[in-house]
């Protein structure tokens, strides 16, 4: 079975973070502080180097840049398994991401809750 390293709500401080061995190191959202393009780019960069062999990451309200495909890519392009509205097969685990929240601000990954049903119904 894979170990699994879970982590979440660094918002800009994931560099400080001794992190434990495994096999799957997990993000599940607010990995950014402010949400900017470079800033994902960095948080991307910092997490391909980790020396687990499998990255996860599924964005959160404040990961505003990865609504953008092309920062997504760019993540996919480093080597991570950025979840959007899909799902991967990592060492032999089935992982599914969906990064959306009920409305309550002007964050990222925001819709009402009428919206939010018809997402959460796609899921596996």
């Amino acid at each position: 079975m894979p170990r699994l390293v879970l982590i979440s709500d660094t918002h800009g401080r994931h560099d400080r973070l001794n992190l434990p061995d495994g096999d799957i190191l997990v993000h599940a959202g607010d990995a950014l502080r402010r949400g900017h393009g470079q800033e994902a780019l960095a948080f991307g960069r910092w997490m391909a180097q980790q020396p687990h062999e499998h990255k996860v990451y599924v964005p959160g309200n404040h990961d505003e840049a990865l609504q953008d495909g092309f920062v997504r890519t760019a993540l996919r392009a480093m080597g991570l398994h950025v979840l959007k509205d899909h799902g991967a097969d990592v060492a032999g685990l089935r992982f599914y991401g969906s990064p959306w929240t009920p409305q309550f601000g002007d964050w990222a990954f925001m819709l009402p809750d009428a919206h939010l049903a018809c997402i959460f119904d796609r899921i596996p």
